[in-house]
């Protein structure tokens, strides 16, 4: 339906890249410690050299199992609604926001999805759960980052957990 490929000339001037996209991931433990050890996998995206994107996933590995920490081998699940509201409070106290609404003005608009779920990682300080671009919040706030200590989930942690041993 038209003219051979080999017979249209092109103007090279005429062709212009307009955008460069690449993306970048990484994975690498964060912490290896009795008997843990977590990964992040990091994803950065750019666009034209310049990064537009970062995410982090996180994955925690038993070494006496070989298995898979999720949320549920750590506290019952009864005990993660509040688990999530210390996320919250925590927030809160991160961004000295007296309330939702100042929250809300900072660009957070989900504050439903700002529950405890299993992108966190293990450490030393607590355990640290990652909000991803868009989850609980405007593009412009980034990823939300929070951790809670073990003193303040000592009483949720369940007493056969893999990390119950970080506790005493």
């Amino acid at each position: 339906y038209g003219e051979d490929v080999d017979e249209v000339e092109f103007d090279k001037d005429e062709r212009v890249v307009v955008y460069n996209y690449n993306s970048k991931t990484n994975i690498k433990p964060v912490y290896n410690k009795n008997g843990i050890i977590s990964y992040c996998k990091e994803e950065v995206t750019r666009k034209n050299d310049k990064v537009t994107m970062t995410s982090h996933s996180y994955i925690n590995i038993s070494l006496k199992t070989l298995s898979v920490i999720e949320l549920n081998n750590l506290f019952a699940e009864e005990n993660v609604t509040d688990v999530s509201d210390l996320l919250k409070r925590k927030l809160l106290q991160q961004l000295h926001a007296k309330d939702d609404t100042d929250l809300i003005d900072m660009g957070y608009f989900n504050l439903d999805n700002l529950i405890a779920n299993n992108n966190f990682s293990i450490g030393d300080e607590g355990i640290t759960w990652t909000f991803g671009i868009y989850d609980i919040a405007c593009y412009s706030v980034g990823e939300t980052v929070i951790t809670l200590d073990y003193e303040t989930l000592k009483p949720y942690i369940l007493d056969n957990s893999e990390i119950a041993e970080l506790m005493n």
